[in-house]
């Protein structure tokens, strides 16, 4: 359901959508996580267990050679027992975060209200955001479970799906079934991306009425963040996935949406997409 106010003129009722006049969306900042998949994809052994995996038929078991090489990947690159809403920014990622606060100090005004995911990692991203922009440290602040990572559910024990699905491999064959099917599918404890997307949109309308005409910044992760560009972008589910898979935003990745006009009477909020899609706000080697 979408909120409006009303303006009349010449007798005439014009309805705008209510929406922020700005929206900071901020990915967090680089974490222990990240260094994780990035060195998994890195490894010689993931390369050759990619390989094996891409091209096997679909629900067909694996060799038992393979399952052990995916449980030797999982050995290796998993983080303790820490679970994924506790992973910390690395030093990297803090910053990144105090550089991204300086950047956006000079770009726009304080925001009226910093909504961020509860996770440690976003937690600690504004933390550090604050240390580059100290005026910020007045701003209102909400954490919200709407903004926290897409739930994995037993894949987090795998550490990355296609681990896990070297040892289910009916569920990999329902993953797979189409191009799309994986925007539904459902992993045992988790959520489909669909389900992410659908209690980000409701967080989405209830920021929209109660921050009308105001600057809204969000810390959030790369899923939701692009949950919230698809509904301000009107993205199907189609548009959702093609995008998804041209790359994750950077991490600290900035994008700035403004309204155009006081008098627009649609939904949109606009974003220069070359310009302020993706914004680095850092320069770390």
């Amino acid at each position: 359901m979408l909120f409006f106010s009303q303006l009349f003129t010449r007798g005439l009722s014009v309805y705008i959508p209510k929406k922020p006049s700005e929206l900071i969306l901020i990915r967090h900042g680089e974490s222990e996580g990240n260094v994780r998949l990035d060195a998994l994809h890195e490894d010689a052994r993931y390369q050759l267990f990619r390989e094996v995996y891409k091209n096997y038929p679909l629900g067909e078991e694996f060799p038992l050679a393979i399952q052990h090489l995916a449980r030797e990947l999982i050995n290796a690159y998993k983080i303790g027992k820490k679970p994924d809403h506790a992973l910390e920014l690395t030093q990297k990622g803090m910053e990144q975060s105090r550089q991204t606060g300086i950047g956006l100090k000079e770009l726009v005004e304080p925001p009226h209200v910093i909504y961020v995911s509860p996770y440690a990692r976003t937690l600690q991203t504004l933390k550090y955001i604050k240390k580059g922009w100290p005026e910020l440290r007045s701003a209102k602040v909400k954490i919200t479970d709407a903004l926290r990572e897409q739930q994995f559910g037993i894949v987090e024990q795998y550490l990355y799906h296609n681990l896990y699905f070297a040892f289910h491999p009916i569920h990999r064959a329902e993953f797979l079934a189409d191009e799309y099917a994986s925007y539904y599918y459902e992993f045992e404890g988790g959520e489909s991306i669909a389900r992410t997307r659908e209690r980000v949109r409701v967080w989405f309308e209830r920021a929209k009425e109660v921050y009308a005409e105001k600057r809204v910044f969000a810390i959030l992760h790369n899923g939701t963040k692009l949950a919230v560009i698809s509904e301000l972008e009107n993205l199907d589910f189609r548009q959702y996935m093609d995008t998804l898979r041209k790359g994750r935003f950077h991490n600290c990745g900035t994008t700035i949406y403004r309204t155009t006009s006081a008098w627009a009477i649609d939904d949109k909020m606009k974003c220069d997409r070359e310009k302020e899609y993706n914004l680095r706000l850092w320069d770390i080697a």
